[in-house]
């Protein structure tokens, strides 16, 4: 049995978000961050919106000194 169920739209929404994650990253470019700030809750991690976001493995390497 399946515990989650398929959702074949959701798949290849991410399937294409991936695509375009691996293409900008072959082509040296930056895509842009999910917070404005290293302060913010995803990046330090902490509480937002009523639960426990811990904190990002990637912050250093996406806030330190682009190459």
């Amino acid at each position: 049995t399946e515990l989650v169920p398929f959702d074949a739209r959701l798949a290849q929404e991410m399937s294409d978000r991936a695509v375009g994650v691996v293409q900008a990253s072959e082509a040296g470019e930056w895509l842009p961050r999910a917070a404005t700030e290293p302060t913010a809750v995803v990046c330090r991690g902490g509480m937002a919106a009523g639960k426990w976001h811990a904190p990002c493995a990637w912050a250093a390497r996406c806030w330190g000194e682009r190459r």
